[in-house]
């Protein structure tokens, strides 16, 4: 209840009374026992419908203090402030506004019937429309609203203006095109993406991802179909990075930069586990540095920080450039001597040569994971013994991996070993079991 009226003191009687409701909802302890089973499900249900009322009474009001400039520091600044993003905050500005020019709209949003990405997708479609037709497809729209869900009623809307306007599936093919894109964003170690394609380029996409996708699959791997392609797309554009066909940036390759502290690096090397109980240290927010500056791990330039695995997984394939080497150390002194003189092989050499990929492609043929089917030019060279563990650069002690699965090996969910059969595959990929993903110490 306080954080919700917090600074909002001038709020109405009903405001305050939805937000002790809703203090006192939150307040309920909530099981899934069975005995509580129905009264769970209409609860949902309840809230969901609560939700998207709500999300429609913030849309009216966001348009009626934009439409009379009552706001010192304008509407979606005193969202912000409420912990909103500027893009959330502009559309409800929009579907304020359209709701209140057709109060059919509005109307329909209030009783359930029409969501608030139905409403705007009723103002792009129309967009093009005369402002009689306009008011005549949408009124038709509203009438069959509650008769719809949300997908056959883009299909009916799509039709009506296309009826209206002939020349609008040109028109529409163009706008379709103008739509497209794609836009990333960091969240929690994760690299999240949205963004839409034409039908033609979105097929062929999805179809490559898919392709890529079965080429990795393995017999009881337990993924689901979204983990399966996101391991797909992600060996898709591997193998592209690998086979060096993605263009240069600004004169340079294009790659990911990640900044490893030396005490940091030492301690995945050595297998120490890290400190735990120890709470950062919040003045680099506070003096605005990146958060990645908070934590000792591997950092991604400008970006996020990286766990041990993903550590191990740089250690082991990528190509590392001391800045500052000043003390004795595991990694400090593979870094001093890589900067220092050409290596020979064994441990003198961390990563492998051109001939020994040769060599690993005859014996591997490609990914040694049973049932991928990477092909062996796609594939990283792995350490089965972990080079700050004191592996060598021989064939004998190196297996080829696809980018996925060699992420996975560093995750601890397979294994690697010498296989005992002579007459077998060089090496035994066995899974792990979930409880040893996470080294104990």
């Amino acid at each position: 209840m306080r954080h919700m009226v917090a600074g909002a003191t001038n709020s109405s009687a009903e405001a305050r009374q939805l937000a002790a409701a809703v203090a006192a909802l939150i307040a309920a302890p909530v099981t899934g026992e069975l005995g509580t089973a129905a009264v769970l499900a209409d609860d949902l249900v309840v809230l969901a419908k609560a939700t998207q009322v709500l999300a429609v009474e913030t849309a009216r009001r966001a348009h009626a203090a934009h439409a009379g400039e009552v706001t010192a520091t304008g509407v979606r600044s005193t969202l912000a402030r409420a912990g909103w993003a500027a893009s959330a905050a502009s559309r409800a500005l929009r579907i304020g506004s359209f709701a209140d020019r057709y109060p059919q709209v509005g109307a329909a949003l209030r009783s359930g019937c029409l969501t608030n990405e139905g409403v705007l997708f009723l103002a792009h479609a129309t967009r093009r429309l005369t402002p009689g037709e306009r008011d005549r497809v949408i009124t038709w729209a509203m009438s069959w609203a509650s008769r719809l869900d949300a997908a056959g009623l883009k299909v009916a809307v799509t039709a009506a203006v296309e009826r209206l306007r002939p020349d609008s599936a040109e028109q529409r093919e163009q706008d379709i095109h103008d739509d497209r894109y794609l836009a990333f964003t960091r969240f929690r170690g994760m690299v999240l993406f949205e963004g839409r394609l034409p039908s033609l380029e979105g097929e062929a996409f999805a179809a490559a991802v898919a392709a890529y996708a079965e080429r990795l699959r393995t017999q009881g791997d337990g993924l689901s179909a979204g983990q399966r392609a996101a391991d797909g797309l992600t060996g898709m554009v591997a193998e592209l990075v690998e086979s060096q066909r993605v263009p240069s940036r600004n004169g340079a390759p294009a790659n990911v930069s990640v900044i490893i502290p030396l005490d940091e690096a030492d301690r995945v090397a050595t297998g120490q586990a890290r400190q735990d109980g120890l709470l950062p240290d919040l003045s680099g927010v506070v003096n605005g540095r990146s958060a990645a500056d908070l934590s000792g791990s591997g950092v991604i330039a400008g970006s996020d920080t990286l766990g041990d695995a993903a550590a191990r997984f740089l250690l082991c394939c990528a190509d590392l450039a001391g800045v500052l080497v000043d003390t004795p150390s595991p990694v400090g002194g593979i870094l001093g001597a890589a900067k220092l003189e050409p290596l020979a092989l064994g441990r003198t050499r961390r990563l492998a040569t051109a001939t020994q990929r040769r060599a690993l492609g005859v014996r591997d043929r490609g990914c040694v994971v049973p049932g991928c089917q990477v092909p062996a030019d796609a594939c990283q060279v792995h350490h089965v013994t972990d080079w700050s563990q004191g592996g060598v650069t021989d064939v004998d002690s190196l297996a080829l991996l696809c980018w996925v699965h060699h992420r996975q090996v560093d995750l601890r969910r397979w294994s690697v070993t010498r296989s005992p059969d002579p007459c077998g595959p060089y090496w035994r990929v066995t899974r792990t079991h979930r409880s040893a993903w996470h080294r104990r110490t």
